[in-house]
């Protein structure tokens, strides 16, 4: 049986390596980083090596790779790895701070980690992505997961090249590595993204609270992401006209530009908010008068409504020690607004609790898209969705509606 270094160990780094990850006596991981010993959690786990890396980046230690780092000590796959995640987390940024596609890059770095990190980059070659793709495929990701995820790994390599990192033969050999294709591979296949029913929608409402209830019904009416209805405010909605026209302070697509949307003095696309989705909308707009910065639907708005509604439906009296049991200082306080996954998850469970398939709020849009296309056609879709394209209007179109059309064909010609 291996001992375990003791504690006293003191590890050495060399010009332009990464600090060594050392073992206590307990099983524990740890580092010792300029003149400090940082615990890292179970030794020999992913998490630790992510721990390390996250630690250094925080002490921001990125000035030891540069080119004459390179040119003294080879690179390896831990050190690119740490130095492209270092750069992303302040390249891909929008309003202040840092977007999913930095967090993406990291899922797809711990695979390779796990297998390569301690090679160097110049040995890193086409048959190294291939296991890093299996380990992914073991994982249990699909396949479009994975085709998705390995790409983020060969931009890893690119953006070295132009670090001078990396080898551009090296790049160029990885780059020829082809993609997953379709029965070609052990990697799971999900079907693509469909619109849900309407049924399955008005029977999940049921078990919903009020306002995640409100927040489904917006985002249907008005064609939305959910992002945009998480991050409705008063003053991003413009009550001039009959029709309210909402400009979402930011969007998923803002960093292409706005060339071919709809456009006002924001540069923004445009959510159309009809008599059905004004309606709803009047009770948080009254709530929200005095503050036109606030998000319209709070978690902590919906956690006192909650409240209320346990202290109306009680039966037997209150107790004075029970008047007010809230913590002066809680650990956890609600959210001024709904996050994508909390918002997603919390349908989740409601559909969980209705008894009906499991559904994401991705799927209103395509429900939205497919009736929109069905009764008034596929141009004022595409206006309604906000693309800049008929073409991207159809991915969203039930192929239900299309496969129906194809039956009643086939029964009358064939």
């Amino acid at each position: 049986m291996k001992t375990p270094p003791s504690r006293s160990r003191k590890s050495k780094t060399k010009f332009g390596e990464l600090p060594q990850i050392l073992q206590n006596n307990r099983g524990t991981a740890y580092m010792n980083f300029r003149g400090r010993r940082f615990y890292l959690g179970k030794f020999g786990s992913i998490e630790a090596e992510q721990e390390r890396l996250r630690i250094i980046a925080e002490y921001d230690a990125s000035a030891s790779v540069t080119p004459v780092t390179v040119r003294r000590q080879p690179v390896t796959v831990a050190i690119l790895v740490y130095a492209f995640l270092k750069w992303a987390k302040t390249h891909y940024v929008k309003h202040g701070r840092s977007t999913q596609s930095a967090e993406r890059f990291g899922y797809s770095a711990q695979p390779l980690l796990e297998l390569y990190a301690d090679l160097p980059v110049t040995e890193f070659r086409p048959l190294a992505l291939k296991a890093v793709r299996e380990r992914m495929i073991a994982a249990g990701l699909c396949r479009k997961v994975v085709n998705q995820r390995i790409g983020f790994v060969k931009q890893i390599f690119k953006w070295g090249v132009g670090e001078e990192m990396v080898p551009p033969e090296i790049k160029a050999a990885l780059y020829d590595v082809a993609g997953l294709r379709e029965g070609e591979t052990t990697a799971v296949d999900y079907p693509d993204i469909e619109s849900v029913d309407m049924e399955t929608v008005e029977k999940t409402l049921k078990h919903c609270h009020p306002v995640l209830a409100d927040m489904v019904r917006i985002q249907m009416y008005g064609g939305m992401r959910p992002q945009d209805v998480c991050n409705m405010r008063l003053c991003d909605i413009d009550r001039m006209e009959d029709v309210w026209e909402y400009t979402p302070w930011e969007h998923k697509t803002e960093h292409h530009g706005t060339k071919g949307r709809l456009k006002t003095g924001k540069n923004k696309v445009v959510r159309w908010l009809g008599p059905k989705a004004q309606e709803i909308l009047e009770v948080y707009l009254v709530a929200k008068e005095g503050t036109p910065t606030a998000y319209l639907f709070s978690p902590s708005d919906a956690m006192r409504l909650i409240q209320t509604e346990k202290r109306w439906n009680r039966k037997s009296k209150v107790q004075p020690s029970q008047t007010d049991r809230a913590k002066e200082h809680p650990m956890i306080k609600p959210g001024e607004k709904y996050k994508t996954g909390s918002y997603r998850n919390a349908i989740k469970r409601a559909a969980k609790k209705a008894g009906v398939e499991e559904w994401s709020p991705n799927r209103l849009r395509h429900t939205w898209a497919t009736f929109v296309e069905e009764k008034y056609g596929p141009e004022e879709a595409r206006i309604i969705l906000g693309h800049r394209n008929v073409g991207t209007t159809q991915i969203y179109i039930d192929g239900e509606r299309d496969r129906t059309r194809a039956r009643e064909v086939a029964r009358k010609i064939g």
